[in-house]
């Protein structure tokens, strides 16, 4: 990005009176006056419209025949949620489709650091983030659609630290074991109101645009279950679902698809875009059934299906990351990252193969709880702390959300939680009781409906040491009657991050 140049006033002067001359005040570009307009037909052969310093550029080849293109400095008001640095443009006619993009400049006061050019998005009735250049007082982006913009920043608060984005990448790793039925069905319930949220930017559903909408999505899903090696372990295969984005339908709706993409895309500019199908189509593959392996490794699946194969993070069984495999395409350089982890159990990323023996004389006991007896065999949640920041490459365009094994009282508030406090928690730690038939982990929660989480430590630790780092975390309760209160909470995070927020 270019930066305002800033100069030293004293030295201006004294080579001004050194010069024998007056010294030269920077030229800025004019803002027009609300109410002004300017038009010109512009036809296939391209062409530019000013209106002040503000300039339209149409190239050679964008329209098919000869149009009147139209800018106004409107008197509407953009998003009482957004910083503003100029007024709004209105660019006609409205909605019109270019088959190549046209640059629109636009002169601004405000920070160079955080200026945005917000451009109106019809089909979705919502201001989004276009990926902007500036240049001193200009702020230029490349414009698809004709429509409203202006310039300003994704907050109306100081709490901006970089420009908007309109770019969000979802990772979604899914607890498939046998316990997740009932979960996995709530999950599916919370996210067509998720998806609506992101493409409207309206959290609370007033009409009324709370932050810069998602004009474009890209989200996988994947499994929790990464097998157990080369030992035999019920229900579990030695490689498990290798952290691979899922392409399986939920085979018990029949509403679902067989498969379907990897990467399932949503561009709020596409004709016909349906924010509602895109939703559906998530949760046909988040539903990924409940036959998967009993060693949850959501912390170890989720760095793995980002992890480039280049990486120098050897996985288990020796094996590679899937960001440029399997999952390529997924993550974009200049998005917003939420990985999210939905578990009813702790993360067992194993680092010791040995633990999952089940004659192992190094870690002997009942099998389904020694990720529990014998940390010391895990991976260190350092890993996954600086694993995730590294991949993301900047902390604040990342998200980690996780709807976990946490009693519900000690996250009541999702925006001040006190990450010492829930892990001092005597429901948080591990203690283990025969009173459900063979020797299990006391649960750390119980849902209304009977169903149980074990404290989730791990994963709790890995969101209190992100946020340490700067990175925008959730935690929520699995155990609690729907989803609606977590899903409320990670989009609060994300529509920060896609603002531009620190915070």
């Amino acid at each position: 990005m270019y930066r305002k140049n800033r100069s030293n006033p004293t030295l201006v002067v004294l080579l001004a009176s050194l010069a024998g001359c007056s010294a030269a005040t920077e030229t800025r570009h004019e803002t027009a006056v609300v109410g002004s307009s300017a038009a010109l037909t512009i036809g296939p052969e391209g062409g530019s419209l000013v209106l002040g310093g503000a300039r339209l550029s149409i190239p050679a080849g964008a329209l098919h025949e000869a149009q009147e293109i139209r800018i106004t400095v409107s008197s509407e008001a953009g998003p009482t949620a957004f910083g503003h640095f100029s007024p709004v443009y209105r660019i006609e006619p409205e909605g019109l489709v270019l088959d190549a993009p046209a640059h629109l400049t636009i002169p601004f006061e405000g920070r160079d650091d955080v200026a945005t050019v917000f451009h109106h998005n019809e089909r979705t009735a919502a201001y989004i983030a276009e990926q902007t250049q500036v240049n001193a007082d200009l702020a230029g982006a490349d414009l698809a659609v004709l429509g409203r913009a202006f310039v300003g920043s994704g907050t109306a608060d100081a709490s901006a630290c970089r420009p908007a984005t309109g770019e969000l990448d979802v990772l979604l790793a899914v607890d498939n074991s046998g316990s997740m039925t009932e979960e996995q069905v709530a999950l599916a319930a919370a996210l067509p109101r998720l998806a609506r949220v992101l493409a409207s930017g309206d959290i609370d559903a007033d009409g009324v645009q709370d932050f810069p909408a998602a004009s474009s999505i890209q989200w996988g899903n994947i499994t929790t279950d990464l097998g157990s090696g080369a030992f035999y372990a019920p229900g579990c295969n030695s490689g498990g679902d290798e952290a691979a984005l899922r392409t399986l339908g939920a085979a018990d709706d029949s509403s679902c698809a067989s498969s379907y993409p990897g990467v399932l895309r949503f561009d709020g500019y596409a004709a016909g875009a349906d924010v509602d199908a895109f939703a559906h189509d998530v949760a046909c593959v988040a539903r990924a059934g409940t036959s998967g392996c009993g060693f949850e490794q959501p912390l170890e699946a989720s760095l793995r299906a980002l992890a480039p194969s280049s990486s120098e993070l050897s996985f288990f069984g020796s094996s590679s990351g899937q960001g440029d495999l399997a999952n390529a395409g997924l993550v974009r350089e200049s998005s917003v990252l939420a990985v999210i982890n939905l578990t009813d159990e702790d993360d067992g990323s194993v680092n010791n193969p040995d633990l999952l023996n089940p004659v192992s004389s190094a870690y002997p006991g009942e099998l389904n709880i020694r990720t529990y007896q014998y940390p010391e065999a895990l991976q260190p949640v350092s890993r996954y702390v600086d694993g995730l920041i590294a991949l993301s490459g900047d902390p604040g365009r990342l998200v980690y959300a996780a709807v976990a094994g946490v009693p519900q009282d000690l996250v009541a508030d999702p925006g001040s939680i006190d990450y010492a406090a829930v892990l001092a928690d005597p429901r948080m730690q591990y203690s283990y009781s025969a009173e459900y038939g063979a020797l299990t982990v006391v649960p750390a929660c119980e849902s209304a409906v009977g169903g149980r989480a074990l404290p989730s430590a791990r994963v709790v630790e890995t969101a209190q040491g992100l946020d340490a780092r700067g990175v925008a975390t959730v935690i929520q309760s699995i155990c609690a009657d729907n989803l609606d209160a977590a899903a409320n909470a990670i989009l609060v995070r994300i529509a920060r991050r896609l603002a531009g927020s620190c915070e």
